[in-house]
């Protein structure tokens, strides 16, 4: 392993998300090929004709999906292994004028979100395409996340592209309301709550779409009910949703 470098704090996991949390639905090869990612080489020699392709991943999905919460739960898996991972939102970072890490040296395991903000970027192109040649060389693991795969990019820098798509491309699919339903409920009864159906279609309606933002307002909801002594009701949730940080 690799001297432990000094990790910007923007550049560590922004969650403390692990596989546990990662409602699998239909995603189960996808979510098996991202859990396993970094176990799947403990004895693979470091160089493989230069580099080995399968410690490469991609990860494609619509927003909700739960992307960013198995690039932070391999982040997080990472680091509790000992190894020196980073997180990166290009997205992010881009929004807050960051300009990319001038190196990658010492990193193990990275972590790159957003990969479709940074078309037409040169700036962010020219970094990616420098990283992914620097972790391939050095027998890193990477793993990328966007809405888009690889193919359906409009990079501009030549050569990127193909570097993105060097490992296994996998597709995830937002979990249909009836399975969001079913884990709303469990999670609600595992707290000795029984929320109405009503509650819940609303809640699906009306509330954000990813499971994380679901699971927490559910949270909530049940706070403000038990703390005015009544069952989660629709009103009650209505309130929540319109001043969800009070």
């Amino acid at each position: 392993m690799s001297d432990n470098p000094q990790i910007p704090l923007s550049f560590r996991p922004r969650r403390n998300d692990n596989f546990e949390q990662f409602v699998v639905g239909k995603n189960q090869i996808a979510f098996a090929a991202t859990k396993h990612f970094l176990g799947t080489h403990e004895n693979s020699s470091s160089t493989v004709g230069g580099a080995n392709s399968s410690r490469f991943l991609y990860l494609k999905g619509d927003s909700g999906s739960g992307k960013s919460l198995l690039l932070n739960a391999v982040c997080n898996q990472a680091r509790e292994m000992g190894r020196v991972a980073i997180y990166l939102s290009i997205r992010h970072l881009i929004n807050q004028g960051s300009e990319p890490p001038a190196d990658l040296q010492g990193i193990e395991v990275l972590c790159l979100d957003d990969v479709d903000s940074l078309v037409g970027n040169t700036v962010w192109e020219e970094a990616v395409f420098h990283y992914l040649n620097q972790m391939r060389a050095g027998a890193g693991y990477v793993i990328l996340a966007g809405r888009q795969g690889p193919g359906h990019l409009a990079i501009t820098l030549p050569d990127l592209r193909s570097r993105l798509a060097w490992g296994d491309v996998h597709g995830l699919k937002v979990l249909a309301d009836y399975d969001k339903k079913n884990v709303l409920q469990q999670h609600a009864r595992v707290q000795g709550v029984e929320v109405a159906d009503e509650v819940l279609n609303y809640l699906l309606k009306h509330g954000r779409r990813d499971m994380k933002s679901l699971l927490s307002t559910l949270d909530t909801l049940q706070q403000k009910a038990f703390a005015v002594k009544r069952a989660p009701t629709v009103p009650l949730l209505r309130e929540v949703l319109k001043n969800p940080d009070k």
